[in-house]
């Protein structure tokens, strides 16, 4: 039922005695021999290490287990050491081999193990030894989960990040097992353990879209009694060290804070809270609560989501995001944030009265700018060329000093580069007039208040003047070859009029001398 012909031979091999057994089990490690993902195999490896035998109790109630010291198990020497290597050597051949999960809970079932033996019978060498391997082991985990990271960061795509994301979780989920055998922590194993079990609750709330959540339920319950086993020794080291909670939260808001105290929760236990204190005084200071038994983390009392349908099916946000997934933090009334800046951009969203209202803030939080709906665009831009209406997006800047300058940029938010800069001139009429500024293509990348600088160097574009006879003609037979509404008439700083065909590259100028 659980094995192929070749993996129930090994099933039955691996019990013999007891120096033949760890032997057996080496193999099996080495060849791959035996599946790790059912229960009988690892309810062999653990009998095998047990090696059953005579047990009595001494009068204290303590196992005394002869038997092992007999064959020296419970001592330091050649035998323990090519054993711990072999291991060692395993860990290091699946450090980039995230398939080989299997193997890694072989070596985690044998570590800690081993690791609690020797502890039990007060042996430091080889307990410091096993412990070291379990670190190892652990960070194992940990770098997988971390390349996945960095796949979700250059992936945007719904379904597939939801997929990573899941895997991440699962990886970090393993990565907290090992630590079952290490009885005495660092602060080092508690940077890890908490850091660890907040990606495992992150990633299950986003693993719970694609309906794949019951298997990383069920490893998320075996690392909270990890973190329950420690939850002590956990507590004091925090305790000792806050810096712990700040580097735990850091790896999910990937942005580094720095709090000197956290305040424990008077309600329940494993809680902390605090006020965020960043070296940019521009970023505002929410109030991080995290759980350092099941990893949840909150920021000013919210925890982390995708973003609702209202958002995702709206049409502005279709038009220039499509069907891209955000993990966001916040509630729908006081607005969402993305978790993490999206190319060095965090995205804020607010919608009311099904009006959505989306802006960008770049990570050092030097401008904001708020994406204007591409519907409203007939209404306030009506004078603008058709082209800059309806083939960009419009980003407004926002400031103090109510400047009214709206930046034009391709559709998908992915693309930064500014075609055009908008300045409000007046309104007349509830006609709005806007001075039309074309970014040449060397500049069209520079940052905007570089930008802002050298508009005077850039060409402006008007509209044709329709009493102007010689306009009129140019206009005429050029729109036998271009529709007149893809037209770009522009103003170069020698004053001459330029008639632009964007989509055949052209330019054709007119001259003081209407030539």
């Amino acid at each position: 039922q659980f094995f192929s012909k070749v993996e129930y031979n090994s099933f039955g091999k691996v019990r013999d005695y007891a120096f033949l057994q760890i032997r057996n089990i080496i193999k099996i490690l080495r060849e791959k021999s035996l599946p790790m993902n059912n229960l009988p195999s690892k309810i062999l490896i653990q009998q095998a290490l047990y090696q059953v035998g005579d047990i009595k109790f001494d009068e204290t109630g303590k196992m005394e287990m002869s038997w092992k010291e007999d064959i020296g198990f419970s001592e330091e020497g050649d035998y323990q050491t090519i054993f711990l290597n072999e291991l060692k050597e395993i860990q290091k051949r699946i450090y980039d081999s995230p398939r080989e999960i299997e193997t890694f809970q072989f070596l985690s079932i044998i570590g800690t193990y081993l690791s609690t033996y020797y502890w039990t019978y007060k042996n430091k060498s080889m307990t410091e030894k096993f412990n070291n391997f379990l670190r190892e082991l652990s960070l194992t985990a940990s770098h997988w989960a971390d390349g996945i990271n960095k796949q979700i960061e250059n992936l945007l795509s719904d379904k597939e990040a939801v997929l990573l994301r899941y895997n991440q979780a699962k990886y970090c989920a393993y990565s907290l097992f090992p630590f079952s055998g290490i009885n005495e922590l660092t602060i080092s194993d508690a940077v890890q353990m908490v850091s660890q079990m907040a990606h495992v609750a992150y990633g299950r709330v986003f693993a719970s879209i694609s309906g794949t959540t019951s298997d990383l339920l069920l490893l998320e319950v075996e690392c909270q009694k990890v973190m329950w086993f420690h939850h002590q020794q956990l507590l004091d080291l925090i305790q000792r060290d806050s810096n712990i909670l700040n580097k735990a939260v850091s790896s999910i808001i990937k942005q580094e804070i720095n709090c000197s105290k956290w305040e424990p929760s008077n309600v329940l236990a494993g809680c902390f809270h605090s006020n965020v204190y960043s070296s940019n005084q521009r970023v505002s200071n929410p109030v991080y609560s995290i759980n350092i038994l099941c990893g949840d983390i909150l920021v000013d009392g919210c925890g982390f989501q995708r973003l609702p349908n209202s958002i995702l099916n709206h049409a502005t946000y279709k038009r220039v995001f499509g069907d891209i997934y955000f993990e966001v933090c916040g509630d729908i009334s006081n607005g969402l944030k993305t978790t993490t800046p999206i190319n060095g951009f965090i995205y804020e969203f607010h919608i009311k009265n099904e009006i959505l209202q989306i802006f960008e803030i770049p990570r050092n939080n030097s401008i904001k700018l708020e994406l204007l709906p591409f519907e409203t665009v007939d209404e306030w831009g009506k004078n603008l060329p058709f082209r800059v209406q309806h083939m960009f997006s419009h980003w407004q800047y926002c400031n103090d000093n109510k400047e009214n300058i709206v930046l034009v940029r391709p559709i998908n938010f992915i693309h930064k580069e500014i075609h055009f800069i908008l300045y409000l001139l007046n309104s007349e009429k509830n006609i709005e007039k806007w001075a039309c500024y074309e970014v040449p293509e060397l500049w069209k990348g520079d940052n905007f208040r570089a930008l802002i600088q050298k508009k005077d160097e850039m060409d402006v574009l008007v509209s044709p003047n329709q009493e102007n006879a010689d306009i009129l003609k140019v206009i005429e037979i050029l729109s036998k070859f271009e529709d007149k509404r893809y037209f770009h008439l522009k103003i170069r700083k020698n004053s001459n009029l330029i008639f632009h065909l964007p989509r055949f590259k052209l330019e054709f100028e007119l001259q003081q001398q209407q030539q």
